[in-house]
């Protein structure tokens, strides 16, 4: 078994972007957890709103898209290991983080 690599940021401004890339990401598993831990209460209280179900699974889909993103494509922006460029994986992740 191989031993995990820690990465440690030494300079803030200087981040590969891979990295900043999963720490994104990361970001967005906490934050679709905790619509989760939402839904669930509001299925526990009976205060479900219209279309909340349907926007977590919406979250989900795209969630599940960006995180399959292969970082090997980012510095070139290609689509040797992907289907959609690093520019649209971007754009998926922005629409995560202001519409939910």
């Amino acid at each position: 078994m191989e031993p995990c690599i820690v990465y440690q940021i030494t300079d803030p401004d200087n981040i590969p972007v891979d990295i900043c890339f999963k720490t994104v990401l990361w970001k967005l598993q906490q934050k679709y957890g905790t619509l989760v831990y939402n839904y669930m209460l509001a299925l526990q209280y009976g205060t479900i709103c219209e279309g909340q179900y349907e926007n977590l699974k919406n979250f989900m889909r795209l969630l599940k898209l960006v995180n399959r993103y292969d970082i090997r494509d980012i510095p070139n922006d290609t689509i040797l290991y992907n289907k959609i460029t690093y520019t649209e994986a971007k754009k998926v992740v922005t629409i995560l983080n202001n519409k939910y």
